[in-house]
């Protein structure tokens, strides 16, 4: 079968039917829809969008998506294109599967990309019009989708809907974890919303931020014009050679002039902090300045892409511009978190990841600490150096060790960064997380994963059980994080702007619906979490606002 129009389309579609639109690029945003292709049982068929009014290609979208179980690879991008047409939240009885969900939940370490799972489940012969496609596209070297010959692209389509409905069939009887499945759909609808709705950024502040944090990268240049502070191995040069800085770090080729490994030099010269400095404003400009710059539309807006499955531990992440590794404190939280205005409101979890792994280890000391309320990295600074005074280095330095332990820190950099502990103390303390680790690794040995509260799984070898602990605990918050999410009623999800780790960002709150955000967020049996909130005219004024929400 080929064309159909969309009453035929409508007519002969089966219950269960795997849809997958062609597009003039990847931008849902401003990319038009060229054709969708429709795949079932003994059914295929394409629809040439282009040719029908907006309006009666809506009324269609509406009725199929209303009386159809809809199938997709990446749904997610599929429904923005549909609502290029008619709002997803305007259909009543919406019912999905998105088959890239379903691969990342059975087994996150395998590739979920609809081309590889094609090959590898069904074959290579699968993808004919596929490899079409990109053979012309190589071949005339296009930019756009559109100069693509229509029959071949529709009839890609056409193909890519099939793949996906077979693959459902082979995918989903695998899926045993129905909760986490149930979970990742309902997520899937809010991220399409805060995509959609976007954050406001304030332009003329960022062009000001673009001109002052370039100036400042290049006094730092200037001060070494004998030497491109891009380039390691002249960076190595000038360190290592020229001014006989002690390196720390070797790799292969010598010394390593990694982040990492000049912020290990002890008492650093000038050099070494100029170099670092001028790395962090570079950074800085590019990917969050001028990416953002870039990013905005007519209405100074980003609509960042939510990868809600980013992590393998479950954790999401983000993408064109991403917002997860933005600097949280500091000049350079506050250069970022300015661009972001209105009538902020912002909550954080406090020490989450500290409070889960407090009861999923069962430590009863750390639990009464969580259940008194009290500072856990303070508590462990206590148990750790022996010290009831102790200063705020201290209380840094057992914090990193103990996120470091638990995120996967190897012996030699644990040794270098604790001096000064309570041995009896530290030993206590630690053998107690080791002995978790031992648990998991006996898991890994005789299950091949661990998992998390929800049944969450990371799919694990031995050699890499130091991951297993860190998958439960990253899991875990991930988990919360989602299932919070999903418990926001609609009007709370539209004006939640962007989601970074632990803390959400909504605009537009009002005070009741405050309160609300503040209840959903403190109601997670069995765990006892505190939550922090703060509210200003921008993130950043939000952000240092904050204090602990009172129960």
């Amino acid at each position: 079968m080929s064309e159909l129009t969309l009453t035929e389309a409508l007519e002969r579609c089966p219950r269960d039917i795997a849809m997958d639109f062609e597009t003039a690029g990847l931008d849902w945003l401003h990319d038009p829809a060229l054709y969708l292709g429709l795949g079932g049982p003994e059914f295929k068929c394409w629809v040439d969008v282009r040719k029908y009014q907006k309006e009666t290609f809506g009324l269609f979208l509406r009725d199929l998506l209303s009386t159809r179980r809809i199938i997709g690879q990446n749904l997610k991008f599929d429904f923005h294109v549909v609502e290029q047409f008619i709002p997803i939240d305007s259909i009543s009885n919406l019912e999905f599967a998105d088959t890239m969900l379903i691969s990342q939940i059975i087994d996150e370490n395998a590739s979920h990309g609809l081309d590889d799972m094609t090959s590898l489940w069904m074959g290579e012969e699968k993808l004919g019009k596929k490899r079409e496609v990109d053979a012309y596209v190589k071949e005339h070297k296009l930019k756009t989708w559109t100069q693509i010959p229509p029959q071949l692209l529709a009839e890609r389509g056409e193909e890519d809907a099939l793949n996906t409905f077979e693959l459902y069939g082979m995918l989903r009887p695998q899926l045993k974890e129905a909760k986490v499945y149930d979970l990742e759909k309902k997520l899937m609808l809010v991220l399409l919303r805060m995509e959609r709705n976007g954050a406001v950024l304030d332009r003329e502040y960022l062009l000001r931020l673009r001109e002052e944090i370039s100036g400042l990268a290049k006094v730092i240049d200037d001060k070494y014009p004998d030497t491109l502070l891009t380039s390691p191995v002249q960076v190595r040069k000038l360190l290592f050679e020229n001014l006989g800085v002690k390196p720390e770090v070797f790799t292969k080729t010598g010394p390593s002039t990694s982040t990492e490994a000049l912020e290990a030099i002890e008492t650093p010269p000038e050099a070494v902090k100029d170099i670092l400095e001028y790395r962090h404003l570079v950074h800085t400009l590019s990917l969050y300045v001028d990416s953002f710059l870039e990013k905005m539309d007519e209405n100074n807006r980003i609509h960042p892409n939510f990868r809600q499955m980013g992590a393998r531990t479950g954790r999401m992440s983000c993408v064109k511009p991403n917002l997860q590794q933005m600097p949280k404190k500091g000049r350079l939280g506050q250069w970022i978190k300015s661009a972001f205005i209105g009538d902020i409101t912002t909550y954080d979890y406090c020490q989450m990841e500290a409070v889960l792994y407090a009861y999923d280890s069962g430590d009863e000391r750390m639990i009464k600490a969580v259940e008194e309320g009290r500072d856990l990295y303070g508590w462990l600074s206590e148990v750790l150096t022996g010290k009831m005074d102790y200063s705020k280095e201290e209380r840094d330095m057992c914090k990193g060790l103990f996120l470091g332990r638990i995120y996967g820190m190897g012996d030699k950099k644990f040794t270098r960064n604790s001096k000064g502990l309570d041995p009896k103390g530290a030993a206590d303390f630690f053998g107690r997380l080791y002995q978790i680790t031992q648990n998991l690794d006996f898991m890994i040995q005789t299950k091949g994963y661990v998992e998390t509260f929800i049944g969450r799984k990371r799919h694990l070898d031995l050699r890499d059980s130091y991951k297993a602990l860190n998958a439960r605990i990253q899991g875990g918050a991930a988990d919360i994080v989602k299932q919070v999410m999903t418990n926001l009623p609609i009007i709370l999800q539209d004006k939640l702007i962007t989601q970074v780790h632990d803390e959400k960002v909504f605009k537009g709150l009002e005070n009741d619906e405050k309160k609300l955000v503040e209840e959903i967020m403190c109601d997670v049996k069995p765990f006892k979490l505190r939550v922090e909130s703060g509210s200003g005219k921008n993130w950043w004024e939000a952000f240092e606002d904050k204090e602990l929400v009172k129960k």
